[in-house]
This record gives C-alpha cells, structure tokens and sequence, in this order.
C-alpha cells in the first residue's frame, strides 16, 4: 500500500518535492510531463551522486496511475482474441 506524500517542500516547472519519512523526500511530476524526461533526470542525478557532487541520491523509481482517469473493468474494450 503506497502512502500519501507529506508536506510539499519545493515545487518547480514539472515536479513537486514532498517529505516522505525522516532523511528521504518524494518527487512527483506533474502530469503530461513525459516519461523520458523522468528517466532521464533520474539517470543524471544518480551519476552526479555516484560523482561524489552533494546531490540527492535516487532510491526507486515507480510510475503512479491515476486511479480516477482508470475505467472501471466493465467500461474497458475486451482485448482481442
């Protein structure tokens, strides 16, 4: 069960910074910003702290689902046989 992010602590152009437990924060994109920018900041952030430069070190990466854009199961087209 994932928890809610805490209190919002930075925000930018295409992400919010939150709390998360004691020594750790959550970064959260906004919606529509795409998936490859994500990755991309999280590849060059790990290699600036892999580089030993003070930057925060990423831990996981995970894509959240909007549950309430998700269709209930009985609205979804059947897939094809």
């Amino acid at each position: 069960m994932l928890r809610s992010p805490g209190e919002r602590i930075g925000e930018g152009k295409f992400s919010d910074v939150h709390a998360w437990v004691p020594g750790q924060v959550v970064k959260l994109f906004k919606p529509g910003v795409p998936q490859q920018l994500t990755q991309h900041e999280a590849r060059m952030t790990r290699a600036v702290f892999a580089a030993g430069t003070p930057a925060a070190e990423v831990l996981d990466e995970m894509t959240l689902v909007d549950v309430a854009r998700v269709p209930p199961l009985h609205m979804r087209p059947r897939p094809e046989d």
